[in-house]
C-alpha cells in the first residue's frame, strides 16, 4: 500500500510538472510585438514541428523572462516532493532540471533587455519525437520582420496564425 502511494505522487508531481500549460506563452500574445504560430509537417509524419514565435518588446520580454522562471511555491513542492523515500532521487533530479532550464531561459532574454533591446523568442513542439525547446535571438522591433520560424523546406511550413501589435 505505501508503495503505491509513493508512486502516484511522484507519477502526479512529474506529469503535473511536464503537462501544465505554459501561462507566459498566453501572456506573450497580448504583449505589443507579434506572434506567429506556425506548423513544419514533412516525411509523412515524421516531421512535425509546432512553432509560437513570440516578438516581445523590451518591458513585455522583462515580464515574459520573469514569468518563465520557477515560482517560490513550484520550488517548495519540488523539494517537498524530495522527501518520498522511493521517488526522491529522480524527483529532485527532474526538479532540479526543470529549474535550470527555466533559469537559463530567463538569463537569455535578460542578455537583450539588459541592453534594451527587443527580443525574439521561439517555442518549438517536435510531436512526433515529444521534443520541447526555446530559442532567444534579438529582434529589431519592426513589424516587417514579423515572420515564422526559419525552417529547412518553407514550403512544408504552415502558417496557423498571425498577430501584429
Amino acid at each position: 500500500m505505501k508503495k503505491s502511494s509513493v508512486f502516484i505522487m511522484s507519477f502526479s508531481l512529474i506529469l503535473s510538472a511536464l503537462f501544465l500549460s505554459d501561462e507566459s506563452k498566453v501572456s506573450a500574445k497580448t504583449s505589443k510585438g507579434g506572434y506567429v504560430k506556425s506548423t513544419y509537417y514533412a516525411s509523412g509524419g515524421r516531421v512535425n514541428i509546432e512553432y509560437h514565435d513570440l516578438y516581445l518588446r523590451v518591458a513585455d520580454a522583462r515580464k515574459y523572462a520573469a514569468k518563465s522562471e520557477v515560482s517560490i511555491a513550484e520550488g517548495a513542492a519540488w523539494f517537498g516532493a524530495t522527501f518520498i523515500r522511493a521517488a526522491s532521487p529522480y524527483i529532485a533530479t527532474i526538479g532540479f532540471y526543470k529549474a535550470t532550464e527555466a533559469a537559463v531561459f530567463a538569463s537569455n532574454i535578460r542578455k537583450y533587455t539588459d541592453k534594451n533591446k527587443h527580443v525574439h523568442v521561439t517555442l518549438y513542439n517536435d510531436k512526433f519525437y515529444g521534443i520541447s525547446g526555446r530559442i532567444v535571438t534579438q529582434w529589431n522591433g519592426q513589424k516587417e520582420s514579423i515572420k515564422p520560424f526559419k525552417v529547412p523546406v518553407p514550403k512544408y511550413q504552415k502558417v496557423v496564425k498571425k498577430i501584429y501589435k
